[in-house]
C-alpha cells in the first residue's frame, strides 16, 4: 500500500507500507516489562521499583493477564467504528515461553478495538528477576526483549 503524508498541503515522499493480516506485540510499560496483572486482584505485573506501590513482581505457577496487539481475526462479527468489540481468536491459541520453559496460555481474547488479553499461568521453577518471554502465533513471532519480573 502507498503512503502519502499531506501537511498544510506540502505531500511527503511515497512510502509502500506493508499490510499484514498479524503483527503481533506484546505491551510492555518500559520498553522491557510486559504489562500485564495478576490474576484476580489486577494489581500491575514487575519490579516494585518500576511504578513504586503499583507494580509487584510475578510468582512461578501464577495466571497473570498479558495484553497484545496485532493478533488478526476473530470469530465474532465486528461492528465498524464501535468502540466495543471483542471475541475469540480465530486460530489456535498462541503459544509462550518464559525463560525458555512452556507456559500456559488459556485463554486469548479480543477486549477493545486493537487489544487482546491472553489468560498465561507461568511455569513453576523460574528464576527470580526478570525472565525473557517469547510468543509465537499463526507463524508470527513477538520481537525479542520482552520481560516478565518473577520473585519467588
Amino acid at each position: 500500500m502507498n503512503v502519502v503524508v499531506n501537511s498544510s498541503g506540502v505531500e511527503s515522499n511515497t512510502f509502500v507500507a506493508q499490510a499484514a493480516k498479524e503483527t503481533i506485540a506484546l505491551f510492555v510499560f518500559d520498553g522491557t516489562h510486559i504489562v500485564a496483572q495478576h490474576f484476580p486482584s489486577y494489581l500491575d505485573v514487575g519490579p516494585s521499583t518500576l511504578f513504586p506501590g503499583l507494580t509487584t513482581p510475578a510468582k512461578p505457577g501464577e495466571t497473570i493477564l498479558v495484553y497484545a496487539n496485532g493478533l488478526g481475526p476473530v470469530t465474532s462479527t465486528l461492528t465498524a467504528g464501535s468502540i466495543f468489540q471483542s471475541g475469540s481468536l480465530a486460530a489456535a491459541l498462541p503459544t509462550m515461553q518464559v525463560n525458555g520453559v512452556q507456559a500456559t496460555v488459556s485463554a486469548a481474547s479480543l477486549i477493545s478495538p486493537g487489544l487482546y488479553q491472553l489468560n498465561v499461568t507461568l511455569p513453576m521453577n523460574l528464576p527470580n528477576g526478570d525472565n525473557p518471554i517469547a510468543m509465537q502465533y499463526d507463524g508470527h513471532s513477538i520481537p525479542a526483549g520482552a520481560v516478565v519480573n518473577i520473585q519467588q
